[in-house]
Protein backbone atom coordinates (compact mmCIF):
# COMPACT_ATOMS: atom_id res chain seq x y z
CA UNK A 1 0.00 0.00 0.00
CA UNK A 2 1.25 3.19 -0.77
CA UNK A 3 -0.53 6.57 -0.42
CA UNK A 4 -1.47 9.30 1.51
CA UNK A 5 -5.15 8.20 1.10
CA UNK A 6 -5.56 4.62 0.25
CA UNK A 7 -2.84 2.45 -1.09
CA UNK A 8 -2.22 -0.54 -3.56
CA UNK A 9 0.91 -1.85 -4.22
CA UNK A 10 3.45 0.72 -5.11
CA UNK A 11 1.77 2.49 -7.38
CA UNK A 12 0.00 5.90 -5.98
CA UNK A 13 -3.50 6.23 -6.16
CA UNK A 14 -4.55 9.51 -4.49
CA UNK A 15 -7.80 8.84 -4.50
CA UNK A 16 -9.69 10.04 -1.19
CA UNK A 17 -9.64 13.23 0.90
CA UNK A 18 -11.96 12.87 3.42
CA UNK A 19 -11.62 12.66 7.03
CA UNK A 20 -10.67 9.61 8.89
CA UNK A 21 -12.59 8.78 12.29
CA UNK A 22 -8.94 10.01 13.91
CA UNK A 23 -9.33 13.11 12.17
CA UNK A 24 -12.75 13.91 13.30
CA UNK A 25 -11.74 13.66 16.91
CA UNK A 26 -8.73 16.59 15.82
CA UNK A 27 -11.28 18.49 13.83
CA UNK A 28 -13.47 18.53 17.13
CA UNK A 29 -11.14 19.97 19.09
CA UNK A 30 -11.59 22.19 22.12
CA UNK A 31 -9.77 25.39 21.50
CA UNK A 32 -6.25 24.00 22.63
CA UNK A 33 -5.46 27.79 24.34
CA UNK A 34 -2.86 28.60 22.35
CA UNK A 35 -3.42 32.04 19.99
CA UNK A 36 -7.04 33.26 19.89
CA UNK A 37 -9.96 31.75 20.02
CA UNK A 38 -11.80 33.18 17.15
CA UNK A 39 -8.61 32.69 15.27
CA UNK A 40 -8.69 29.26 15.84
CA UNK A 41 -12.37 28.95 15.40
CA UNK A 42 -11.96 31.35 11.85
CA UNK A 43 -9.35 28.83 10.58
CA UNK A 44 -11.35 25.73 11.22
CA UNK A 45 -13.98 27.13 8.45
CA UNK A 46 -11.34 27.55 6.46
CA UNK A 47 -9.93 23.98 6.61
CA UNK A 48 -13.67 22.96 5.75
CA UNK A 49 -13.71 24.61 3.08
CA UNK A 50 -10.42 24.01 2.01
CA UNK A 51 -11.68 20.49 2.38
CA UNK A 52 -14.23 21.08 -0.10
CA UNK A 53 -12.67 22.09 -2.73
CA UNK A 54 -9.98 19.65 -2.27
CA UNK A 55 -12.84 16.78 -2.39
CA UNK A 56 -13.80 18.57 -5.65
CA UNK A 57 -10.56 18.12 -7.03
CA UNK A 58 -9.60 21.91 -6.85
CA UNK A 59 -6.48 21.04 -5.20
CA UNK A 60 -4.61 24.95 -6.33
CA UNK A 61 -7.84 26.45 -4.94
CA UNK A 62 -8.10 24.23 -1.54
CA UNK A 63 -4.16 25.17 -0.88
CA UNK A 64 -4.45 28.49 -0.84
CA UNK A 65 -7.51 28.53 1.76
CA UNK A 66 -5.03 26.18 3.95
CA UNK A 67 -2.82 28.38 3.70
CA UNK A 68 -4.94 31.29 4.33
CA UNK A 69 -5.93 29.03 7.70
CA UNK A 70 -2.87 28.59 8.69
CA UNK A 71 -1.57 31.99 8.67
CA UNK A 72 -5.11 32.96 10.86
CA UNK A 73 -4.02 29.95 13.24
CA UNK A 74 -0.43 28.26 12.74
CA UNK A 75 -1.42 26.10 15.68
CA UNK A 76 -3.72 23.79 14.38
CA UNK A 77 -2.30 20.30 12.63
CA UNK A 78 -5.32 19.47 10.52
CA UNK A 79 -4.38 22.20 8.40
CA UNK A 80 -0.87 21.21 8.15
CA UNK A 81 -1.96 18.09 7.27
CA UNK A 82 -4.71 18.75 4.44
CA UNK A 83 -2.36 21.36 2.93
CA UNK A 84 0.58 18.58 2.82
CA UNK A 85 -2.39 16.16 1.41
CA UNK A 86 -2.82 18.77 -1.07
CA UNK A 87 0.71 19.43 -2.13
CA UNK A 88 1.66 15.91 -2.39
CA UNK A 89 -1.65 15.96 -4.79
CA UNK A 90 -0.27 18.27 -6.81
CA UNK A 91 3.51 16.82 -6.90
CA UNK A 92 4.90 19.36 -4.46
CA UNK A 93 6.34 16.74 -2.53
CA UNK A 94 9.24 18.75 -0.77
CA UNK A 95 7.00 21.12 0.58
CA UNK A 96 4.09 18.23 1.60
CA UNK A 97 6.91 16.37 3.72
CA UNK A 98 7.53 20.31 5.57
CA UNK A 99 3.73 20.43 6.29
CA UNK A 100 3.37 16.82 7.47
CA UNK A 101 6.68 17.25 9.58
CA UNK A 102 4.29 20.17 10.71
CA UNK A 103 1.75 17.98 11.39
CA UNK A 104 2.98 15.51 13.24
CA UNK A 105 4.96 18.23 15.68
CA UNK A 106 2.21 19.73 16.74
CA UNK A 107 -0.71 16.59 17.31
CA UNK A 108 2.07 13.74 17.64
CA UNK A 109 -0.41 11.09 18.01
CA UNK A 110 -1.74 12.53 14.57
CA UNK A 111 -1.83 8.56 13.35
CA UNK A 112 -2.02 9.47 9.65
CA UNK A 113 -0.07 12.11 9.59
CA UNK A 114 2.99 10.03 10.21
CA UNK A 115 1.72 7.33 7.92
CA UNK A 116 1.21 10.16 4.93
CA UNK A 117 4.79 11.12 6.11
CA UNK A 118 6.28 7.55 5.64
CA UNK A 119 4.31 7.76 2.22
CA UNK A 120 6.26 11.14 1.16
CA UNK A 121 9.83 10.11 2.44
CA UNK A 122 8.83 7.03 0.36
CA UNK A 123 8.77 9.01 -2.58
CA UNK A 124 11.50 11.41 -1.64
CA UNK A 125 13.37 8.11 -1.14
CA UNK A 126 14.09 8.75 2.23
CA UNK A 127 13.48 5.14 3.39
CA UNK A 128 14.92 4.84 6.62
CA UNK A 129 12.81 8.05 7.48
CA UNK A 130 9.44 6.60 6.05
CA UNK A 131 10.13 2.77 7.76
CA UNK A 132 10.37 4.87 11.46
CA UNK A 133 7.31 7.10 10.09
CA UNK A 134 5.04 3.87 9.09
CA UNK A 135 6.39 2.38 12.86
CA UNK A 136 5.45 5.69 14.41
CA UNK A 137 1.95 4.87 12.89
CA UNK A 138 1.54 1.49 14.41
CA UNK A 139 3.03 2.44 17.82
CA UNK A 140 -0.10 4.78 17.73
CA UNK A 141 -3.09 2.34 16.28
CA UNK A 142 -1.95 -1.18 16.29
CA UNK A 143 -4.56 -2.09 13.93
CA UNK A 144 -3.59 0.86 10.70
CA UNK A 145 -3.76 -1.61 8.05
CA UNK A 146 -2.24 1.12 5.56
CA UNK A 147 1.00 1.72 7.57
CA UNK A 148 1.51 -2.09 7.98
CA UNK A 149 1.23 -2.76 4.33
CA UNK A 150 2.98 -0.20 3.22
CA UNK A 151 6.25 -0.98 5.93
CA UNK A 152 5.71 -4.51 5.12
CA UNK A 153 6.55 -3.60 1.50
CA UNK A 154 9.11 -1.81 2.30
CA UNK A 155 10.53 -4.02 4.20
CA UNK A 156 10.47 -6.58 1.77
CA UNK A 157 11.69 -4.34 -1.00
CA UNK A 158 14.87 -3.97 1.37
CA UNK A 159 15.19 -7.88 1.91
CA UNK A 160 13.67 -8.38 5.17
CA UNK A 161 11.88 -11.33 4.29
CA UNK A 162 11.33 -12.71 7.78
CA UNK A 163 9.55 -9.56 9.13
CA UNK A 164 7.96 -8.15 6.03
CA UNK A 165 6.20 -12.20 6.27
CA UNK A 166 5.46 -11.49 9.80
CA UNK A 167 3.30 -7.63 9.05
CA UNK A 168 1.91 -8.80 6.16
CA UNK A 169 0.19 -11.95 8.42
CA UNK A 170 -0.51 -9.41 10.71
CA UNK A 171 -2.14 -6.66 8.80
CA UNK A 172 -4.00 -10.00 7.33
CA UNK A 173 -5.59 -10.85 10.21
CA UNK A 174 -7.02 -7.50 10.75
CA UNK A 175 -10.68 -6.97 10.46
CA UNK A 176 -10.09 -5.01 6.83
CA UNK A 177 -11.77 -5.61 3.47
CA UNK A 178 -11.17 -8.87 1.42
CA UNK A 179 -9.70 -7.20 -1.48
CA UNK A 180 -6.83 -5.71 1.17
CA UNK A 181 -6.83 -9.43 2.19
CA UNK A 182 -5.99 -10.53 -1.19
CA UNK A 183 -3.24 -8.13 -1.38
CA UNK A 184 -1.56 -9.47 1.21
CA UNK A 185 -2.00 -12.71 0.07
CA UNK A 186 -0.16 -11.74 -3.40
CA UNK A 187 2.53 -10.46 -1.33
CA UNK A 188 3.06 -13.31 0.94
CA UNK A 189 3.33 -15.92 -2.43
CA UNK A 190 5.58 -13.61 -3.74
CA UNK A 191 7.68 -13.57 -0.56
CA UNK A 192 7.29 -17.22 -0.63
CA UNK A 193 8.43 -17.39 -4.29
CA UNK A 194 11.38 -15.02 -3.18
CA UNK A 195 12.98 -17.34 -0.64
CA UNK A 196 12.33 -20.70 -3.14
CA UNK A 197 15.30 -18.58 -5.54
Amino acid sequence: MKSIYLTTSVALLLVVVAITPSMADVYSKEFPGKGSKQAFESSKEMVRKGMELAKSGKLAEAELEYRKAIATYPHFAITHFDLGKALYEQKKVAEAEAEMQTAVQLEPKLYDGWYSLGVVYEDLKKLDKAESSYRKAISIKPDYFDSMFNLALLLKGNGKLDESETLFKSAASLNVPQSDKDDVAKELKKIAAQRKK
